[in-house]
């Protein structure tokens, strides 16, 4: 599983089920996951949730509307990298965040 770096993203825009990961502070860990989620019936469908750590399953965020992609129901990464400290997690910069489209499926043992 390699992350990239947000900054780095070149896709306009990123799909359901990405995952950020980024320097957290009290009440996450050192490191935390965030997963974007979707459900198209909420009034602002594109919605950030603790994925990671005692804190995970807990709502980071739910997004304005104009944060989609026009068109698309994709948060837009243009809108995403100007808007992170605002919207997101001011405690750790744009520039320290990684992400990756999803998780690879994990194997049983």
């Amino acid at each position: 599983m390699k992350m990239e770096r947000l900054v780095d993203c070149k896709a306009p825009a990123l799909p359901r089920g990405t995952v950020f990961r980024l320097k957290g502070r009290h009440p996450y860990e050192e490191s935390v996951d965030f997963m974007l989620v979707l459900d198209e019936a909420w009034a602002n469908p594109l919605v950030l949730v603790v994925a990671t750590g005692y804190s995970a399953g807990h709502v980071v965020v739910s997004l304005p509307p104009e944060c989609m992609l026009e068109g698309t129901v994709m948060l837009s990464t243009a809108w995403l990298l100007e808007n992170w400290s605002k919207w997101v997690y001011p405690d750790c910069a744009v520039e320290d965040v990684h992400y990756l489209q999803n998780y690879p499926v994990p194997r049983a043992e």
